[in-house]
């Protein structure tokens, strides 16, 4: 991640803008999975006003990478100070659906980690609904989550494996989870590399 030599007003402006974003709606199906998710529209409904009101503005371009495409997110702030991360996303099949997929599903992961958005149903939101049993239990872990700099930096190795044959998506999951929690929809990126066609769901 890179960013302007000071950040001060635009870190300022982004606490701001935090204190007023609310959780995305997750009002997408994803028919595979038989599971909602928050798209990209709905990411930036979550923030698009709050972060105008508070001089900043988001870009997000994507470009070619080694086994993906990569997306360039870079935060504004009206003072001219920035900040830049870049989100790598593995792509198994070079044709302009499974790319333009995996351009979506990019910018939606990385604008919600840019700026600070969860889905409203969340993990952190399921689990203040759960069984005391399985309260117990997530507080008995205290576990983070697996590091995302590893993730990106992996992804793409597990996932030829996993193509391949080579290993199992619930054997990945099950590794990642001794390491740190992993949310329902990497869970379910990673299952779905098992899938002959190579889309990733969105």
């Amino acid at each position: 991640m890179n960013q302007s030599e000071n950040i001060n007003e635009l870190a300022a402006a982004l606490a701001k803008a935090q204190g007023q974003i609310e959780g995305a709606k997750k009002d997408s199906a994803n028919p595979f999975f038989k599971s909602t998710y928050a798209d990209l529209a709905s990411v930036w409904e979550a923030c698009r006003k709050q972060l105008s009101d508070n001089g900043l503005s988001v870009i997000q371009c994507p470009e070619e990478a080694e086994n993906g495409i990569a997306i360039e997110t870079m935060l504004l702030h009206s003072s001219g100070q920035w900040k830049t991360g870049r989100y790598v996303i593995p792509v198994a099949k070079n044709d302009a659906q499974a790319v333009g997929s995996a351009i979506t599903y990019g910018r939606r992961y990385a604008l919600a980690a840019m700026v600070g958005i969860a889905p409203e149903d969340d993990d952190g939101n399921a689990a203040t609904k759960a069984k005391p049993a399985a309260k117990a239990e997530a507080a008995k872990t205290n576990k983070d989550p697996y590091p995302e700099t590893e993730w990106i930096k992996k992804a793409p190795t597990w996932r030829k494996s996993i193509e391949s044959g080579e290993k199992k998506a619930q054997a990945l999951i099950d590794y990642l989870l001794t390491i740190g929690t992993v949310s329902e929809e990497r869970k379910d990126l990673i299952k779905s590399w098992e899938q002959t066609d190579g889309d990733i769901p969105q």
